[in-house]
């Protein structure tokens, strides 16, 4: 059965916020965000970049190097932050070799200074069979896929760790609202998942 085009993406955090110490300032920061840590193969996600600073970046930075991973430049955006400029520079990230893909740092000078993020995990994998289920939408039958990802490898126990829960709709199907379903838990704490939609192929 082929992939469908339409993805909701639903992103979760397992126990345990990370908390700043009270009162500290946040000095300029590069930081590196995927919109999907967990692709099935051929699938597309968005990998950005964002600095908060008074001055313009020297340069756009160069995309990562990683074998059997792709990065094509999206359109560089600023937004105003505080009285000062967030620069976000996008990319679009593809794979097809299933497996964990290890992202390097990235840099990119602003002034005279060099600035560098940090690392991230790529995971990339495939549909079981038994994620493909039929539903009637509309009086009409459709098929879709739904799945959990979950990093692969057991956490130790008080461990936070990213979990996706992602639905497959054909793009004749209109999303219009979303909303999360309870998901079955045992051991577990998460608080409410948060919903994005990507209609891309």
């Amino acid at each position: 059965m082929t992939a469908v085009p339409r993805l909701l993406v639903i992103l979760g955090l397992l126990v345990g916020p990370l908390l700043s110490p009270a009162g500290a300032q946040a000095l300029p920061e590069l930081k590196a965000s995927l919109n999907s840590a967990f692709l099935v193969a051929g699938e597309e996600a968005t990998l950005t970049l964002e600095i908060t600073a008074a001055e313009r970046p020297f340069r756009a930075p160069e995309p990562p190097i990683v074998q059997n991973v792709t990065f094509t430049p999206q359109q560089d955006g600023i937004r105003l932050a505080g009285g000062l400029h967030r620069y976000i520079y996008p990319f679009t990230v593809r794979s097809f070799e299933e497996g964990t893909h290890y992202i390097p740092p990235m840099s990119i000078q602003v002034g005279t200074r060099t600035f560098r993020s940090q690392p991230l995990q790529l995971h990339v994998s495939h549909l079981n069979v038994d994620s493909w289920k039929q539903a009637t939408v509309g009086g009409a039958p459709i098929d879709y896929a739904a799945a959990i990802f979950v990093p692969p490898r057991r956490p130790y126990v008080g461990e936070t760790i990213p979990v996706e829960a992602k639905i497959y709709l054909p793009k004749s199907v209109p999303l219009v609202e979303s909303s999360v379903a309870t998901i079955p838990q045992t051991g577990v704490a998460t608080p409410r998942f948060e919903t994005s939609k990507d209609s891309r192929t």
